[in-house]
């Protein structure tokens, strides 16, 4: 199971690279394969096909993206002390991902909230941009 968005986003990242390196050999050989008067139409097929998965791909990455706000948002809010009108207001648009409802809160109550939803948009971003390993023995390897 993926633990976190980040290690999400760099699994879909992984998988990307690899479809990268194989797409112009596949292309090769599936033009390679067919009546050259038959090649345009084999191109367009297949570029169609790249286009829709790529469709997939973006959809697959970014639902969990989106989906880790919504679902931590309340979770992060409640211990917070605000009103409980101002938790309501505040909580909703945090969830979707708008940090810009902060700036509405009255100025003492700003940093706790800051405080509470940080971790909800930064948690595992530093495992998913740390660099891959240098030296010999590192290849192509990233640890997540």
């Amino acid at each position: 199971m993926i633990g976190s968005p980040a290690s999400a986003v760099g699994l879909f990242a992984l998988a990307q690279l690899e479809v990268s390196l194989l797409g112009a050999p596949a292309t090769v050989a599936l033009l390679a394969s067919v009546r050259p008067e038959q090649a345009g139409t084999a191109s367009g097929v297949s570029n169609t096909f790249r286009q829709v998965g790529s469709m997939f791909g973006v959809a697959l990455t970014g639902t969990p993206l989106i989906q880790h706000p919504h679902d931590a948002g309340p979770g992060a809010m409640r211990g917070v002390r605000l009103d409980p009108a101002a938790r309501d207001e505040t909580t909703g648009p945090l969830s979707s991902g708008d940090l810009s409802v902060i700036a509405g809160l009255p100025g003492q109550a700003r940093q706790p909230v800051r405080d509470a939803v940080a971790p909800i948009f930064t948690d595992g971003l530093p495992s998913a941009s740390r660099p891959p390993p240098s030296g010999p023995s590192s290849g192509a390897c990233w640890h997540w």
